[in-house]
C-alpha cells in the first residue's frame, strides 16, 4: 500500500468514525419488527389429512350450554372461531389437549389451556370490562411443550408462557399483557401493552422485543436480550437485561433486590433522548448516548414518566460498571450511586452530587463535574482535552485519592455558591502535566478564593489563580511534598481595579518540604492595579511582590493612562509657537495693508520622555488659521487678532496606542518699533481629547478615555541688530519668551477597572534665544533666512500628581533642553509672505522634530 493509499485509508476511517458517532448522538430509531427464529408451521395438511378432527362444533355446543370445563380432544383444531365467554358466573375453562391446533380465533374472556405439542397461531386474545357485569379477561396459557404464533394480545387479553414452552411473534396492545413463567418468547412488539418477565421464574427468558407507546417490559427474573425500548417504552430490569437499546423517549430501570442477581443490566446503548436509572443492583458495559442516571432515590413509573420520590431505595448500593459516555451523553450520579471504569470522551459529561462515588474514571475529552460531597477513588485520569470541574468544601478532607492531568487538559476549581466563605479543594495525590484553574476568571469585589490542598504533587502544568493584593486574598496551593522534578507556571489573573501598592506581597504558594526557586514562575508578570508583580521564593513558600519602580514597574494601561499628562503637556507646548512660526516675518515688508489672514500648517515626533511614565513617543500634525489688524503707531505698528488651530496627535504607548485632539484658540498682540524691537503676546484656551489602546500582559486589551480644559498665556520679546548700516544683510536677534500654562486634570476609567486621577498643573517655559540671519529687503520680493538656537526651561511642572486607584504617584516635567530652529521668509508683491523652518530640540525630558509651513495674505 502506497502513502497516498495509507493516507486515503486512515481519512475514510476517522470520517467513518466521526460520522457514526455523530449518527448516534443526533437520533436512532428502532426496528419496527423482528424476524422469527421459528415460523408457524404449515397447518394445509393439517386441516385435510383427516389425522385431525375438527373440534370447533363440540366447542361452541360446550359454550352455547356455558359449561366451565370445556376440553378439546387430542388431535383436534379450531380455526376461525369467536370464543366468547357464556358462563356468568364461574367463566369457561378450555383444556386443548395435547397435540392440538388452536388457528385464527378471536378469544374473548374465556382461557384456554394449551396442552404438550399444540400450537396457538395467529390467534387474538382480549377481555371484556363488562361482560354480565362482570370484569372478565381473556388467557391463553401454554403448557410444556406448546407453542404459540403470532399472537395478539389486547385489552384485557393475557398469554402466560410456562416452562418448557415457547412464543414467537407476538404482539401486546394497549390492556393487554405477555407473562413469561419459565417459558422462551422472541420476536415481541409491547405497544402499549406489558411484558412481565416473572419474578419467581428464574428461567423466563424473552429476545428480540420492541416496547413502544406506553409500553412496559417488566424484568423481574429470568433474563431479557436485544429489548428495544422506543419512545413512551419502559423497561424494569430487575432479573438480567442483556443487550438492551434505550431510544430518545424510552425508559429503563435497573432494579435489583436479590443479591445474586446484582448484575441486572449487560452492554445495554442508551440513545439521544433515551434515559437509564440504576436504583439498585449494577449496570455493567453501558454505552451512553442519553443519559445514564445513578441513583438511590425512590421512585415509581407513572403515566409515561418516572416520578422520583422522596425517600431511598435501600437495598443495595447502584453501580454503573465500565460505563462509557458518549458525545451528547450524560452520566448523573447522585444519592449513593457509584460508577466504577467510566469513560467519559468528547462531548460527553458526567455529575457527581453529594454522595455520589466514582471510581477508576477516565475524562478523555469530555467534562466531568464533582460537586461538595462527591468522592473520587482509585485513578482519576483527565486526557484529550478533558475537562474535571471540582467543587469546593467547607472542609478539608480530601475527597480525591488521585488525579492525573494531561498537558493537554484541564482541572477547574469551582466556587461552592452555597458556602459564604472561601472553600478548599482536597486531593491526596495530583499529577498535573495540564491547567488548574482556580474559580472564575471574572473577578468581583465579592470573589470567594479558593485552596487547593494536596498532599503530593508531581507533574509540570500551569496554574490559573486569582488574586487581590490589596486586600490580602487569593488563591492559594498548599502542598505537603512537592516533587523535586515538578515544574510548574503560574498564572495570576490581572486585576486593574485592585487598589494594590507597590509595597504589597502575597503567598500563593505554600509547601512544607520546599523546593528549588525555579518549580514555580510565572507565564506573565502580574497587573494588580497599576503595578506589576513578580514571583519569588520565600523560604519554603513562593510569593507575589512588587517588580522594579519607575515606569518598568507599572502597566501598560497605567502608564497609558498616566501619559496623558504628558500629552496634554507637548500639545501644549506644540500649540504655543513663536511668532516667526505663527507668521513669518513682519519686518521685511513695507505694506501699507490694514488686515492680515495667515495659516500654517506642521507635522512633527517627540519621543524619550524620560520619568516614571517613560518609553513614550508621538507623531503629530496639526493647523492653525489667524486674522489680524493692522494699526500704524507713529513708533511702529500693531498687529491684534485671534487664532483658531486643531492638533491631532499618536501617541505610542508601552504595548498599544492612542490618538490625542486639541481644539485651541487665542486672541493675540503683535507689536513691532521702528528700531526692530519686538513684543508679541498670546492668550490661548485649549480643549484636549486623549484615547489609549494598550494590551494587557495577558494580551488582553484595554482602553481608556480622558478630556481636560486649558489656558495660558505667552509673551515673547526681540530686537534684531543688523551688522550693516543699510539694515539689511547679516543680523543677530536675542529673543526671550515666558510661557504659562494651566491644564486641568480628569480621570481615567480603563476598562480592566484602574482608575486613574489626573491632577491639574501648571507649567511655565522660559526660553533664552539668539537668531543669525541673512536679510535681502531692497527688491520686489523680500527674503530673510535664519538659524536661531535658544535655551527653554521648565520653571514649575515638578509637583505633579496622579493616583492608581487612589494610590498616589507623583510625575515631574521640569526640566532644560536646546531649542533650534531653520527658517526662511519671503514677501511678495507686498502682499503674500510665505514662511518655512526646520524645528530640533533635544532635552533632559524630551526630543523635537518639526516642520512648520505658514501664508500671510495682506489686504
Amino acid at each position: 500500500m502506497n502513502y497516498i493509499s495509507i493516507k486515503l485509508f486512515k481519512k475514510t476511517i476517522v470520517f467513518s468514525v466521526l460520522m457514526n458517532t455523530f449518527n448516534m448522538a443526533i437520533a436512532q430509531t428502532p426496528p419496527s419488527s423482528f424476524i422469527p427464529e421459528k415460523t408457524a408451521p404449515n397447518t394445509d395438511q393439517i386441516l385435510t389429512n383427516g389425522l385431525y378432527q375438527d373440534g370447533a362444533p363440540k366447542l361452541n355446543a360446550d359454550l352455547a350450554k356455558g359449561n366451565y370445563n370445556i376440553a378439546i380432544a387430542a388431535n383436534s383444531y379450531v380455526q376461525g372461531q369467536s370464543i366468547v365467554r357464556t358462563n356468568t358466573s364461574m367463566g369457561n375453562y378450555i383444556a386443548a389437549g395435547n397435540n392440538n391446533y388452536i388457528l385464527n380465533n378471536t378469544i374473548t374472556s374465556v382461557q384456554i389451556n394449551v396442552g404438550s405439542d399444540s400450537y396457538t397461531i395467529g390467534n387474538t386474545v382480549q377481555g371484556n370490562a363488562d361482560l354480565f357485569g362482570q370484569y372478565a379477561k381473556g388467557v391463553i396459557s401454554l403448557g410444556a411443550g406448546a407453542q404459540a404464533y403470532d399472537t395478539t394480545i389486547k385489552n384485557l387479553g393475557t398469554m402466560s408462557v410456562n416452562k418448557g414452552s415457547e412464543a414467537y411473534n407476538t404482539k401486546v396492545e394497549t390492556g393487554g399483557v405477555l407473562t413469561i413463567a419459565n417459558g422462551y418468547a422472541q420476536s415481541i412488539v409491547v405497544n402499549g401493552g406489558v411484558l412481565n418477565l416473572a419474578l419467581t421464574s428464574p428461567d423466563s427468558k424473552t429476545k428480540d422485543t420492541l416496547v413502544i407507546n406506553g409500553g412496559q417490559q417488566n424484568v423481574y427474573n429470568g433474563t431479557a436480550e436485544n429489548s428495544h425500548i422506543g419512545s413512551g417504552g419502559y423497561q424494569l430490569a430487575s432479573g438480567k437485561s442483556i443487550n438492551t437499546f434505550i431510544y430518545e423517549g424510552g425508559y429503563q430501570v435497573v432494579y435489583s433486590g436479590d443479591s445474586s442477581r446484582l448484575v441486572t443490566d449487560q452492554n445495554a446503548t442508551i440513545y439521544a433522548g433515551g434515559q437509564q436509572r440504576v436504583q439498585s443492583g449494577i449496570s455493567e458495559n453501558a454505552t451512553v448516548y442519553g443519559t445514564q442516571t445513578i441513583s438511590q432515590k425512590n421512585g415509581d413509573w407513572e403515566n409515561g414518566q418516572w416520578v422520583e420520590g422522596t425517600g431511598i431505595w435501600s437495598a443495595y448500593t447502584p453501580t454503573a460498571n465500565n460505563a462509557t459516555i458518549k458525545q451528547g451523553g450524560t452520566q448523573v450520579l447522585d444519592t449513593n450511586g457509584q460508577a466504577i471504569g467510566t469513560v467519559v470522551e468528547h462531548g460527553a459529561k458526567q455529575y457527581v452530587y453529594k454522595t455520589g462515588v466514582i471510581q477508576d474514571t477516565k475524562v478523555d475529552g469530555g467534562y466531568s463535574l464533582l460537586k461538595d460531597g462527591a468522592i473520587s477513588k482509585g485513578s482519576l485520569a483527565v486526557t484529550n482535552v478533558g475537562t474535571l470541574a471540582v467543587e469546593g468544601s467547607a472542609n478539608q478532607v480530601s475527597t480525591i485519592e488521585n488525579a492525573t492531568i494531561d498537558a493537554s487538559s484541564l482541572l477547574s476549581l469551582e466556587n461552592n455558591s452555597s458556602l459564604a466563605n472561601d472553600t478548599f479543594v482536597n486531593i491526596t495525590n495530583l499529577a498535573n502535566d495540564g491547567n488548574i484553574r482556580f474559580g472564575s476568571t471574572s473577578l468581583t469585589p465579592n470573589t470567594d478564593y479558593i485552596t487547593l490542598n494536596v498532599d503530593n504533587l508531581s507533574g509540570s502544568g500551569l496554574y490559573t489563580m486569582r488574586a487581590d493584593m490589596a486586600s490580602q486574598q487569593g488563591d492559594l496551593l498548599n502542598v505537603n511534598q512537592l516533587s523535586a522534578s515538578s515544574q510548574n507556571k503560574l498564572s495570576i489573573i490581572n486585576q486593574g481595579s485592585a487598589a494594590t501598592k507597590p509595597t504589597d506581597t502575597l503567598t500563593v504558594v505554600k509547601t512544607n518540604n520546599g523546593g528549588q526557586a525555579n518549580q514555580f514562575t510565572l507565564d506573565h508578570a502580574v497587573e494588580q492595579g497599576g503595578y506589576l508583580f513578580k514571583l519569588r521564593q520565600a523560604g519554603n513558600d513562593w510569593e507575589l511582590y512588587a517588580a522594579q519602580g519607575g515606569s518598568s514597574g507599572k502597566t501598560s494601561s497605567a502608564l497609558a493612562a498616566g501619559n496623558f499628562l504628558n500629552v496634554s503637556y507637548l500639545m501644549n507646548y506644540v500649540n504655543t509657537q513663536n511668532l516667526m512660526q505663527r507668521m513669518g516675518d513682519l519686518r521685511n515688508e513695507n505694506s501699507t495693508k490694514e488686515v492680515d489672514f495667515w495659516v500654517r500648517g506642521f507635522t512633527g515626533k517627540l519621543n524619550s520622555f524620560s520619568g516614571n511614565l517613560g518609553g513614550f513617543d508621538m507623531d503629530y500634525r496639526g493647523t492653525q488659521v489667524g486674522i489680524d489688524k493692522l494699526i500704524p503707531l507713529s513708533s511702529g505698528s500693531l498687529r491684534t487678532g485671534v487664532a483658531v488651530g486643531y492638533t491631532d496627535a499618536d501617541p505610542d504607548y508601552k504595548d498599544g496606542h492612542g490618538s490625542a485632539k486639541s481644539y485651541n484658540a487665542g486672541l493675540y498682540g503683535t507689536y513691532v518699533d521702528n528700531s526692530q524691537f519686538y513684543i508679541d503676546t498670546l492668550l490661548k484656551y485649549e480643549h484636549i481629547k486623549n484615547n489609549f489602546h494598550v494590551k494587557d500582559t495577558q494580551n488582553n486589551n484595554v482602553s481608556g478615555n480622558a478630556k481636560s480644559a486649558g489656558y495660558g498665556l505667552s509673551i515673547e520679546a526681540g530686537k534684531r541688530f543688523y551688522l550693516q548700516q543699510t539694515s539689511q544683510g547679516v543680523y543677530l536677534e536675542p529673543q526671550a519668551q515666558l510661557s504659562y500654562m494651566h491644564q486641568e486634570g480628569d480621570t481615567v476609567h480603563a476598562s480592566n477597572g484602574l482608575k486613574v486621577k489626573l491632577s491639574d498643573y501648571d507649567s511655565t517655559l522660559g526660553r533664552l534665544s539668539t537668531a543669525i540671519g541673512y536679510e535681502i529687503k531692497n527688491t520686489a520680493s523680500p527674503v530673510n533666512v535664519y538659524f536661531k538656537t535658544g535655551y527653554v526651561r521648565e520653571f514649575m511642572g515638578n509637583n505633579i500628581s496622579y493616583y492608581l486607584n487612589d494610590v498616589k504617584e507623583k510625575h515631574n516635567f521640569k526640566g532644560n533642553f536646546w531649542d533650534n530652529e531653520l527658517g526662511v521668509s519671503t514677501t511678495i508683491n507686498k502682499a503674500h509672505t510665505f514662511h518655512a523652518d526646520l524645528h530640533y530640540s533635544k532635552g533632559n525630558r524630551f526630543d523635537q522634530q518639526q516642520i512648520n509651513i505658514g501664508y500671510r495674505y495682506q489686504f
